[in-house]
């Protein structure tokens, strides 16, 4: 099995690592160098049932919080 991964529409690709987090899927992204700054990037899958789940991409800049960037909730059709 590979590491997870996300590819987006303009080329840009992240290797992930991770896997259950206390409740939560979280994958973390390599870290990066922005300029100065050391920057870390992760999805957290939370609250998973078999009709929803809420999906966060967050950034950490130089070890400080987890801020998030999107908050999505996903909900199954019909």
């Amino acid at each position: 099995r590979g590491s997870p991964t996300w590819v987006d529409d303009s080329g840009g690709y992240l290797a992930f690592t991770g896997g259950l987090d206390g409740g939560a899927m979280t994958l973390v992204g390599e870290p990066r160098t922005q300029g100065a700054k050391h920057v870390l990037m992760r999805m957290v899958f939370l609250e998973v049932t078999a009709t929803s789940l809420r999906w966060e991409w967050q950034r950490q800049v130089d070890g400080g919080p987890w801020e998030p960037q999107m908050i999505i909730a996903y909900r199954r059709r019909g």
